[in-house]
């Protein structure tokens, strides 16, 4: 549990009447939405496959899906591939949402192979791009071990180069059964690595983003697709240098493997920021509702029927305040899935309403790729929930593009980033986590948010360890 301490802050206002800029990738919204079965009912494609939503079905589809947005984005594609999760709620609620504001036309599709003839038919894809499982003997984003011969990074190769082959992901075992439907083998990337992959393709991948995605899983792969960005796994010399050839203040998709502080010191030092993204499946798709165009600002605003406005508290100096309020925000993973999701817990908690609560929330990134979820808390706030945001991502502040150039202000270009946005979903408190909350980055930080953030009332200072460094000042 994130034990945070408030820091009061004066607010400079800001105003501005122009569209707060984007730095995640939306998709135009379909005609039509296919529909592939249940994923959890995915059959194995081989001997020792488990099939269901980690199996290689889930690979090929998920992969299958970011070629219809790829299409959909550079081509006016009209068509959009949903990968059915009906055992996770919010999904139903966002993919309700979606049918509703863009009239798409919906077709369920019966078996996987029947969504891989339709991606045939309509172009998205020419062939199959082979890659081996990693097999190493790790759980799901642990840290790895290059030197094991048993882990394997090639289905990240084939991630990454997928967008410009045209190519679906198939696990080399699956191959007879892709070959039987007539579709070419157009790469082999088993005995391929990322380094490889960096090292001589890096000018097909966008400079604006990357994912950082465990072959062990296939999640997410969709989205990197779709937006052309290399995958690469690992607190390793690798990753160092692709966030040095980054742009910086480039989102990182994903999640990392191993010890949380260390990726996430290791992309604040290079000036970007995770999103917590990594088990998201269905990306593009729920990119393609807008705010703005399809639902007013105003509507996104969990805060709006709030009776809770910290402008109004008094603040003698013999008072002190408690606050409740739930860590954990910047997990857009966690929104888009699990926070909406459980029947008797969070936001679907029975209790939820009777006191006043503060939510953490990944506003700005649901803002522009999770729409239909902010609308749906939105519409479902009572007057004791307050939103509070993390600013945009995690990322610590005080080790923001230290090793970038020293004489530009990253962090201050970061901010302005997400400033307006703020001002446009009404988010008046900011939670920043620092490495050392006191230090001079961390300062500039809040500095930062005074100057740019609108109506800001304050700060939510804590530090990564411990969590409680300020002993209640």
């Amino acid at each position: 549990m994130r034990v945070t301490v408030l820091l009061l802050l004066l607010a400079a206002v800001c105003s501005g009447a122009a569209e707060p800029p984007d730095y995640l990738v939306k998709m135009p919204p379909p005609d039509r939405l296919y529909l592939t079965p249940n994923i959890d009912a995915f059959p194995p494609l081989y001997e020792g496959d488990r099939g269901g939503s980690f199996g290689a079905w889930s690979y090929t589809l998920l992969s299958l899906s970011g070629l219809a947005a790829l299409d959909a984005l550079e081509n006016g594609g009209s068509s959009l591939v949903w990968i059915h999760s009906p055992g996770i709620v919010s999904y139903t609620v966002i993919l309700d949402d979606i049918f509703d504001r863009t009239g798409a036309e919906r077709v369920e599709l019966p078996d996987p192979e029947s969504v891989v003839r339709v991606g045939m038919e309509r172009g998205w894809v020419k062939g199959y791009i082979l890659y081996d499982a990693d097999r190493s003997d790790r759980a799901y984003y642990d840290e790895i071990n290059l030197q094991d011969p048993a882990y394997n990074n090639s289905a990240n190769v084939a991630t990454s180069l997928a967008a410009d082959l045209g190519g679906i992901l198939v696990e080399a075992r699956a191959e007879p059964v892709f070959a039987a439907m007539g579709l070419p083998k157009l790469f082999d990337a088993r005995d391929k690595d990322e380094r490889w992959c960096f090292e001589n393709h890096r000018d097909l991948f966008s400079r604006n983003l990357v994912h950082i995605l465990d072959p062990k899983a296939p999640h997410m792969r969709d989205y990197a697709i779709a937006t052309r960005s290399l995958c690469v796994f690992g607190v390793v010399p690798l990753v160092d240098e692709v966030l040095a050839w980054l742009e910086p203040n480039a989102p990182a998709m994903g999640w990392n493997a191993g010890d949380e502080h260390k990726h996430v010191a290791q992309l604040s030092r290079f000036a970007h920021f995770t999103t917590a993204s990594n088990w998201i499946m269905n990306l593009p798709t729920m990119s393609c509702v807008r705010a703005g165009r399809d639902i007013s600002w105003d509507d996104l605003q969990v805060n709006r029927h709030s009776r809770v406005d910290p402008y109004t508290l008094d603040w003698p100096e013999d008072t002190h305040f408690a606050s409740f309020v739930l860590s954990d925000g910047d997990n857009v993973q966690w929104f888009l899935g699990g926070f909406a999701n459980h029947a008797h817990a969070y936001w679907r908690a029975g209790n939820r309403g009777a006191f006043p609560f503060g939510w953490t929330m990944p506003v700005s990134h649901l803002s522009q790729v999770g729409v239909s979820l902010l609308a749906h808390l939105a519409r479902t706030a009572t007057a004791n929930d307050q939103a509070l945001s993390f600013p945009s991502g995690y990322y610590y502040p005080d080790a923001y593009g230290r090793g970038l150039d020293a004489d530009s202000d990253w962090y201050g270009q970061r901010v302005g980033m997400f400033a307006e946005r703020f001002g446009r979903l009404g988010i008046r408190i900011v939670i920043n986590i620092a490495e050392d909350w006191e230090s001079e980055g961390a300062l500039h930080a809040y500095r930062a948010y005074a100057q740019q953030v609108p109506d800001l009332a304050g700060v939510f200072a804590m530090q990564y360890h411990p969590y409680n460094a300020g002993l209640g000042r």
